[in-house]
């Protein structure tokens, strides 16, 4: 069975890139970088405003993923598998939590967001997506368990597609490499020394 890396996207200090190429007509700044990409793909989704940044940051790379992929925008509901990795996951969160907490005044709003998972969620209930999923806490330059997981996914027919990728969002600074891996012809085959080399592109 041919697994290929069908398509793919980076954001990476303030940057956006989209098979390789910068995202046409964007621009923005780090601190604002969520909400003018939000703006810019013209997504309606109210929700997101109450999001923490890495649901966010989620939400976003699998937008840009579906603004070029055809199969991912009309996935069925149990074809799409989702390993994804983080190396912070909800640190952030946890530390306005527990200031909140300190302070006595604990937000049940921010509280929801205490689970590193919860962009899986996200991602989810968006796009009415519920097949396997699965999130690692780890370097985001160890590829192995995500390779070995979504290879799994597909091979053993829980998934037709997987979407894969490492991000994080900690003080501000946004990182993610996201895929969509396929059978096919069509694109690098999914391997480690491919999907890093897309991985490290700016």
């Amino acid at each position: 069975m041919n697994l290929k890396i069908r398509t793919y996207c980076n954001i990476e200090n303030g940057v956006v890139t989209l098979n390789g190429e910068n995202l046409d007509g964007f621009e923005s700044n780090q601190n604002d970088l969520l909400k003018d990409l939000y703006v810019h793909l013209k997504v309606d989704y109210p929700k997101f405003y109450k999001m923490d940044n890495l649901s966010k940051l989620g939400l976003l790379g699998v937008e840009l993923l579906k603004s070029v992929s055809t199969s991912l925008a009309q996935m069925g509901e149990d074809d799409l598998g989702i390993v994804l990795q983080t190396k912070y996951g909800c640190l952030e969160t946890d530390i306005n939590h527990q200031a909140r907490v300190d302070e006595k005044s604990p937000s049940p709003a921010i509280f929801v967001y205490t689970l590193s998972n919860i962009v899986i969620g996200e991602i989810s209930i968006k796009n009415k997506w519920f097949g396997e999923s699965i999130l690692f806490i780890e370097e985001p330059r160890k590829l192995d368990n995500l390779i070995r997981h979504a290879t799994g996914l597909i091979l053993n027919n829980k998934a037709k597609t997987c979407l894969i990728g490492c991000l994080d969002s900690y003080q501000n600074q946004h990182s993610l490499k996201m895929a969509i891996i396929e059978t096919g012809n069509d694109g690098p085959a999914f391997s480690l020394e491919n999907l890093a080399d897309i991985f490290d592109k700016k």
